[in-house]
């Protein structure tokens, strides 16, 4: 139950919710009877915190990567808001695990916004991988042409593959060329 609680507490915090509207959310989803106290959450959030802020300052001089993946997703971080971008690296080392290296809010996936999570990682000591893979984004593209310009790059093929249409509407005819 801990565990659960815990993860539905830390669910709300990343959307965004408050340590009191974490609290009155479980009061409606579990009774009064169930309801976890302010401090509770509180702590839980905390800790969160303590534990991400680590996270995103750690060192990452000994991690060599070969491959580094570079996306944002998109997240409406409350019911009526826009979706707002979280800018996320990921990369593949030298012995081939995956390493997940950062991740970033951004106002848009602009070439300032990726430069930033760029020029973060590379402070906290990672270098240059050999292959940049990222969509066709204009901003990331540009972000990665200043930050990282020995390495080289490579639209990501999932991207590539879901801008072509193999199946045209019906009644359309298909594209030349």
């Amino acid at each position: 139950r801990t565990n659960a609680l815990e993860t539905l507490v830390i669910s709300c915090w990343v959307r965004g919710l408050s340590d009191r509207d974490v609290e009155a959310m479980l009061v409606e989803v579990f009774g009064e009877q169930a309801a976890v106290s302010r401090s509770t959450v509180s702590r839980i959030c905390q800790r969160l915190r303590v534990e991400f802020d680590a996270w995103k300052r750690r060192d990452l001089s000994g991690t060599r990567i070969d491959y580094l993946y570079l996306d944002g997703s998109f997240f409406k971080m409350h019911p009526k808001a826009r979706a707002e971008p979280v800018l996320v690296a990921w990369g593949i080392s030298t012995d081939g695990h995956a390493v997940f290296l950062g991740l970033g809010p951004g106002a848009a996936e602009s070439t300032d916004a990726w430069r930033g999570l760029l020029e973060d990682l590379a402070d906290r000591g990672l270098g240059a991988p050999l292959l940049v893979i990222s969509d066709g984004g204009k901003g990331l593209g540009a972000a990665i042409e200043c930050s990282l310009p020995a390495s080289l790059h490579q639209r990501c093929l999932v991207h590539i593959c879901r801008s072509r249409d193999p199946s045209p509407s019906p009644g359309v005819a298909p594209e030349e060329g």
